[in-house]
C-alpha cells in the first residue's frame, strides 16, 4: 500500500512534495538549567515542474518564471501561514511559520529555467503542531539575570570604643554599613507568528521581566559570604530599556542598603584649645544624607528629604554626647575641673530638597553657663580703680629738668564698678502706638545687689556714683552698669 504525502503552506499546494530537514538547537542557562525558546528549523528542497505530475501543463520559461513568481509572492519576507504536512491524512506538521529563506537556481547548466527549477525554503515553527514553544513555552530566547554588590565608600561597619583616647569618659561611636546593590536583567524574545495575533518580542520579554524576574527588594544570595544581615534596602531607582527590532527589554534595578534606618550620616569633631583664651572650642560638622523608599510600578514611596528629616530628630539630641568624647577637660579659677557647656556657641542647620540632605554645624565651649537662664550670651566686668598719690606741681623758671613735684600725703579716691553686657529675649514688637514695655529687663538686678552687698560690707564708705541701664528691645541687647566710690573712715 502507497504512502500518501501532502504539504501545503497557507493556501499553496507542493506538487510534487519536496524533500524536507528539521532540527532544533537544545540550549541551556550555563548557570542553572534554564532551557531557551529555540524554534523549529525546516529545510524544503524542491523542483518547478510545470509540465506536473498528469502532463497537462506544458514546459518553457515562461511557465517556469511564472511559477517562480507564484512560490515568491508565498514565501516572501514576513510571510507567516499554517505550514502542514500529512502522512495519510495524519499531521506531522501542523502550525504557523515564518519564512526566513528563499532560493531558486537552475536545476542543472543545461536547463536555464526552460523545463524546470530547483528551490529551497528556510521556515521556523515553534512547535511541530501548534502555536507555542515545546521546551520554553515563554518565548526566551536570550536572558541575563546578574546582580552585583559592593561597598560604598569603604564604609566598614562595626562599633568604635572612644574610652581613653582623648579623654576619659566612657563611650562609643557606631559607624553603619552601607552597599550599592544593582540588578541588571536582559531578556530576548522573538517575534511569534500565529494563525490570529500576532506576539511582539518585545512585549513578550516584557512581560516575562515583569512576571518572573523583577523584583522589589535584593535577594541575600551571598548572606554570610559578604553581605552583613539586618540590612535595609533603599534608594531603589529602575531603568528600562527597549529595543523594537531586537525584542529585547534591558532592566536595571539598582539600591543603596544600610544598617542603618532612613539615611547615612558623616560628620567630623575638631577641638581647637588656643593660648589666647582659657576656652577650649569644640566643633561638629556633619551631613544627613536621606535615602528614598521607592515602589514600582508608580514609583511612590517616601523621599530623601523626609528619610533625612526623620534621622535628623532622632539623633539631634545627641550632639552634644558628641562632643563630650572628645573634650579632655580644662581647670576652672577654683581648682576644679570645668565641663562642656551644653549650650552652643553658634549652630546652623539646613536641608537640600533635591539632594535630600540636612547639614548640621555646632560649636560648644566650655564658658561658666549664664546667670541670667533666658540669656543667649553675657558678659559680666568688675573694674576695681584704687586710689592714686596727690601731689602738687610747681613750675619753676628757667629750670630745665621740668617741675618741682611736692607730695601733699593723701591719695585719691577708690572706686568700685560692675558692668554687664547681655542679648535678652526681645519685645515682639509695636503694639496701640508704642512699645510693649517700656521700661529695662530687671533680670540682672539681684546680681548687681549681690555685688553692691559684697562692696558696702567691705568698705565703711560707698556712694554710687553711676547707674546706667540701656534696652534695645527690638533686638534684646541689654547694658547694666554701676559705681561706687569706696573709702575708710579711720
Amino acid at each position: 500500500m502507497a504512502t500518501s504525502v501532502t504539504m501545503t503552506y497557507g493556501s499553496y499546494n507542493f506538487s510534487p512534495v519536496p524533500s524536507f530537514t528539521y532540527g532544533r538547537s537544545a540550549e541551556r542557562t550555563p548557570g542553572m538549567d534554564f532551557c531557551l525558546s529555540n524554534p523549529i528549523n525546516i529545510e524544503l528542497d524542491g523542483l518547478i515542474v510545470p509540465t506536473g505530475v498528469d502532463g497537462t501543463l506544458s514546459g518553457g520559461f515562461g511557465n517556469v518564471t511564472d511559477q517562480i513568481t507564484e512560490l515568491s509572492n508565498t514565501f516572501k519576507c514576513g510571510s507567516c501561514q499554517t505550514f502542514q504536512v500529512q502522512c495519510d491524512g495524519s499531521d506531522v506538521f501542523n502550525g504557523p511559520a515564518r519564512v526566513t529563506n528563499l532560493s531558486v537556481n537552475p536545476r542543472n547548466d543545461g536547463d536555464l529555467y526552460v523545463n524546470t527549477a530547483s528551490y529551497s525554503i528556510s521556515l521556523e515553527m515553534v512547535s511541530m503542531t501548534g502555536d507555542t514553544y515545546d521546551n520554553q513555552p515563554s518565548g526566551i530566547t536570550s536572558i541575563s539575570d546578574e546582580w552585583n554588590w559592593e561597598i560604598l565608600d569603604e564604609r566598614i561597619a562595626g562599633e568604635v570604643n572612644t574610652s581613653g583616647v582623648f579623654n576619659d569618659n566612657s563611650g562609643s561611636i557606631n559607624i553603619d554599613a552601607a552597599f550599592n546593590i544593582s540588578h541588571n536583567i536582559t531578556v530576548t524574545a522573538p517575534f511569534q507568528c500565529k494563525d490570529g495575533t500576532d506576539i511582539i518580542g518585545w512585549e513578550q520579554a516584557a512581560e516575562y521581566v515583569k512576571n518572573e524576574i523583577a523584583v522589589s527588594t535584593p535577594e541575600n544570595g551571598l548572606t554570610g559570604l559578604f553581605l552583613p544581615e539586618g540590612l535595609n534596602y533603599y534608594n531603589h531607582f529602575r531603568t528600562v530599556n527597549k529595543n523594537v527590532y531586537e525584542g529585547t527589554i534591558t532592566l536595571t534595578d539598582t539600591w543603596t542598603a544600610s544598617t542603618n534606618a532612613g539615611a547615612l550620616e558623616d560628620f567630623t569633631i575638631n577641638i581647637d584649645d588656643n593660648l589666647d583664651t582659657y576656652q577650649k572650642t569644640v566643633s561638629i560638622n556633619g551631613t544627613i544624607q536621606g535615602l528614598a523608599t521607592v515602589t514600582y510600578p508608580g514609583a511612590s514611596g517616601t523621599t530623601k528629604l523626609s528619610n533625612a528629616f526623620t534621622y535628623w530628630k532622632s539623633i539631634s539630641g545627641s550632639i552634644y554626647s558628641r562632643a563630650t568624647t572628645i573634650y579632655d577637660g580644662n581647670i576652672s579659677s577654683d581648682g576644679g575641673n570645668r565641663s562642656l557647656n551644653n549650650i552652643p556657641v553658634s549652630k546652623a542647620i539646613g536641608y537640600n530638597t533635591p539632594g535630600g540632605t540636612v547639614t548640621y554645624n555646632y560649636t560648644f565651649n566650655d564658658r561658666p553657663y549664664n546667670c541670667v537662664a533666658n540669656a543667649k550670651a553675657e558678659i559680666i566686668n568688675i573694674n576695681e580703680n584704687d586710689p592714686n598719690d596727690i601731689f602738687t606741681s610747681v613750675t619753676v623758671l628757667g629750670r630745665q629738668q621740668g617741675p618741682l613735684f611736692q607730695d601733699i600725703n593723701t591719695f585719691g579716691p577708690r572706686t568700685r564698678e560692675i558692668s554687664i553686657e547681655a542679648v535678652l529675649p526681645p519685645d515682639t514688637g509695636c503694639l496701640d502706638g508704642g512699645l510693649l514695655s517700656y521700661a529695662a529687663p530687671n533680670d540682672y538686678d539681684v546680681l548687681v545687689s549681690g555685688y553692691e552687698a559684697y562692696v558696702t560690707g567691705s568698705y565703711e564708705q560707698a556712694f554710687v556714683n553711676n547707674q546706667t541701664k540701656t534696652w534695645s528691645p527690638k533686638d534684646g541687647r541689654f547694658t547694666f552698669s554701676k559705681s561706687w566710690t569706696v573709702g575708710e573712715c579711720s
